[in-house]
């Protein structure tokens, strides 16, 4: 035994060193080094991303809002009133005389007729019987312009009412409307109020005034429309229900809202926009996982960005203007910041499968007193383009952003800004509830050596 120590001990060396030689001894054990990804989620306080706030207003028509509203001394203070123009009267129809032959009568008379209005029980605040009346508008009006002082408000082109709010008018009738029963009334017109309607020679445009007569009550319109009753020349014995429908649909009010002295604004009629310049910090810290496999702090990539919500409190909004259904909110960039107000604004950040905004939306409960709500607004495609340092046309994206409320009717797939008469707060810079940035951001791969 002793004759073949001396043969092995080479042997027996050269395989230890071949075995050292296999591990490396400077090398991390894979096994031990995290590389899967891992989901980082960074709050940023207003003074680390936001700065040059302003609340600026005058945005769209109350035309274009499609409904109307009323108040009497709402709140001790707001006064509001519909103002609708009917389309033309229609001047023949189709009718099936004595003899049962079908023939073409333009020869109608018009007997009667009623105006329809349905309300927004839910946005509307009685609780009680209220009165409501229509009075025909004896004096031009503009629908796009007139506010409560004047028919006509065009930049070229002023002409004040005879009497503030859409007067002087003409009575036809009133009605009175509870929640607890059906959600529209009619009006009821009688021939000689249809004829005086119809006469269009003072350029009048089939003008009616829709109010409000009940103290202390705010009212929101859905729809109206005017059924005409008429009597065919060829058959006597038979009337006939003929719709007419609105040209168009606005309504005026007092007192007019002021800019805010501090937090934001977004939606009422004109609209409210908050506007706020984006600024991101290069890095943000990191929790122990995510520099497990990266270094830290995280650098902000538009690579790591997943999600980015900015998240608003809402604060409570004046009681005339304060909401009583949900409204919505969006964001988008704003093209030209040094021509605001007029400065163009980008397209939409999100939308859905028909081609739809989708924004935030705003529950109505959080507008009152003692009740604030916080809502995110999702502006991460907003965010990429500005860490990316080009927006989707190849151009340098702007830093300012927009908040703005919308209304997208169902049926179309355009927005109105326009969507209500109230309006949405929210909290403000170094206010409790100050808007932040929530920021979720993925990492992964190999360690980062530096």
């Amino acid at each position: 035994m002793r004759r073949w120590l001396p043969r092995l001990l080479p042997l027996l060396s050269v395989a230890i060193l071949a075995a050292c030689d296999n591990q490396a001894p400077t090398a991390i054990d894979e096994d031990l080094v995290p590389v899967g990804p891992v989901t980082v989620e960074v709050r940023l306080p207003w003074s680390q991303f936001a700065s040059n706030l302003r609340v600026l207003g005058g945005f769209g028509f109350a035309s274009e809002v499609g409904l109307g509203f009323l108040a009497k001394e709402y709140e001790g203070v707001l006064n509001a009133r519909t103002l609708v123009h009917f389309n033309a009267f229609p001047t023949e129809a189709t009718v099936v005389d004595s003899a049962g032959t079908t023939r073409t009568d333009t020869k109608l008379s018009f007997v009667g007729g009623n105006i329809m209005i349905r309300f927004d029980a839910e946005a509307s605040t009685n609780t009680g019987p209220v009165t409501v009346s229509a009075e025909r508008t004896l004096v031009h009006w503009d629908a796009k312009t007139a506010t409560w002082q004047n028919a006509v408000d065009s930049i070229d082109h002023r002409v004040a009412w005879g009497q503030p709010g859409g007067g002087p008018t003409a009575p036809l009738s009133s009605i009175g409307w509870t929640k607890s029963g059906p959600d529209s009334v009619l009006i009821r017109l009688d021939s000689t109020m249809v004829a005086a309607l119809a006469d269009t020679a003072s350029a009048l445009e089939r003008g009616v005034r829709i109010s409000l007569d009940t103290p202390g009550q705010r009212l929101q319109i859905k729809r109206i429309t005017l059924k005409l009753i008429a009597r065919p020349s060829v058959r006597s014995d038979t009337v006939l229900a003929l719709t007419v429908n609105p040209s168009s649909v606005t309504f005026v009010y007092t007192p007019a809202p002021t800019a805010p002295t501090e937090g934001l604004r977004v939606g009422g009629v004109p609209s409210w926009r908050s506007i706020l310049t984006l600024g991101l910090p290069a890095t943000v810290p990191g929790t122990a996982a995510a520099c497990a496999r990266v270094s830290c702090p995280l650098r902000v990539t538009d690579e790591r960005i997943t999600h980015v919500g900015l998240v608003l409190t809402t604060r409570p909004t004046e009681a005339p203007f304060r909401p009583t259904d949900s409204l919505s909110i969006e964001a988008r960039s704003v093209l030209a910041p040094g021509a605001l107000p007029k400065s163009p604004l980008g397209g939409q950040l999100f939308v859905d499968v028909l081609g739809r905004t989708i924004g935030a939306s705003l529950p109505f409960a959080g507008f009152a007193p003692g009740t604030p709500r916080t809502v995110e607004l999702a502006i991460t495609p907003f965010v990429r383009n500005l860490l990316r340092g080009t927006s989707e046309t190849g151009g340098t994206p702007s830093p300012t952003l927009a908040l703005l409320s919308l209304h997208c009717p169902v049926e179309i797939t355009n927005c109105f800004e326009s969507r209500s008469l109230t309006y949405a707060s929210f909290a403000g810079p170094g206010q409790s509830g100050e808007p932040y940035l929530r920021l979720v951001l993925t990492v992964s791969g190999a360690l980062e050596l530096p």
